[in-house]
């Protein structure tokens, strides 16, 4: 059974080394409700992972996540993000389900990285521009 979930802070930099990314993978009323179906997953959230879009780490607390820094969020058993890995958090990543967009088909590079890292350390990645929904007759 999981025990433990961390979202992350965005940090996707434009060419300039600008941060581009303002979205966040869950809010704390969707953590709210993970919780009340979940109550035994404990919840991890980065540090000022909702502050670019003016929820902050108090408003994460209220619903009971624990605020941690990126590397101990990395640990985690289940990691959600919005987009991909960034080359640099692979070297810390262990046995754990990543979820995010990874676009992996439009990056070998970054492809390699997550074989490399998958078959060493067991993380394993969902990429969620490849889920689909199944509709009625379909």
């Amino acid at each position: 059974m999981v025990k433990s979930l961390a979202i992350l802070r965005e940090t996707k930099q434009d060419t300039r080394e600008r941060e581009i990314e303002s979205r966040v993978a869950l809010i704390p009323t969707q953590l709210q409700k993970l919780k009340t179906q979940c109550p035994q997953l404990v919840i991890f959230v980065e540090h000022n992972a909702g502050q670019k879009i003016d929820l902050t780490d108090s408003d994460y607390e209220a619903v009971g996540a624990i605020i941690v820094p990126r590397k101990e969020a990395l640990t985690k058993e289940i990691i959600v993000g919005v987009k991909e890995t960034p080359l640099s958090d692979f070297k810390q990543l262990g046995n754990s389900l990543w979820i995010s967009f990874q676009h992996f088909a439009k990056n070998p590079q970054h492809t390699e990285a997550a074989l490399k890292i998958s078959r060493a350390q067991g993380t394993t990645f969902l990429s969620l521009e490849t889920m689909q929904t199944e509709q009625q007759g379909s």
